[in-house]
C-alpha cells in the first residue's frame, strides 16, 4: 500500500486513517501588499538674474534768463533810447539739471513649495491560489 505524499490533500479510502494518524495539508495563496515608494522625479532650484531694460523719463526743468526792465526815477519804465541807464550789480542765473541715480528696494517675496499631490493609480496583478481537493473511492469506482 502506498501512500499519498504529505501535503499533497489526497487520501484514499483504503488507507487506515485514525484520528492520530490525521493526514493534513496548508492550503496557500497569494495575497496583494500595497503600498507606495518615493522616487525622485526631478530638482528644482530657485534663482534670480537681473535683467536691464532701459526707460525714458521726463523730467521738467527750468531756468532763469534775464529780461532787462528799465525804471526813471519816477518808477516809470524808461524808453530804450538808453536814457536812464545806469550801472547795477551783477546777477547769477541759475538753471536746474536731471539728477538720476538708482536705489535698489525690494518689490515682492518668491518662495518655492513643495506640495503633496493626492491622486490614485488602479493596477491590476495576477493572484495564484491552491485548491484542495479530496477524491474519494467508494467500492472501487470514483466518486
Amino acid at each position: 500500500m502506498t501512500r499519498p505524499a504529505e501535503g499533497d490533500g489526497r487520501h484514499r479510502a483504503d488507507d487506515a486513517v485514525h484520528d492520530d494518524e490525521a493526514i493534513e495539508t496548508v492550503r496557500s495563496e497569494q495575497r496583494a501588499v500595497v503600498g507606495t515608494a518615493t522616487r525622485v522625479t526631478g530638482r528644482v532650484r530657485l534663482e534670480k538674474r537681473v535683467v536691464e531694460e532701459e526707460r525714458t523719463i521726463t523730467v521738467r526743468l527750468r531756468h532763469e534768463q534775464v529780461r532787462t526792465v528799465r525804471l526813471d526815477a519816477d518808477g516809470a519804465e524808461v524808453t530804450p533810447d538808453g536814457a536812464g541807464l545806469r550801472a547795477t550789480p551783477w546777477v547769477v542765473l541759475h538753471e536746474e539739471r536731471p539728477v538720476i541715480s538708482t536705489v535698489v528696494v525690494p518689490v515682492e517675496r518668491v518662495r518655492l513649495v513643495v506640495a503633496a499631490v493626492p491622486g490614485s493609480s488602479s493596477e491590476t496583478i495576477a493572484l495564484s491560489r491552491e485548491v484542495v481537493e479530496v477524491e474519494v473511492e467508494v467500492d472501487g469506482a470514483p466518486d
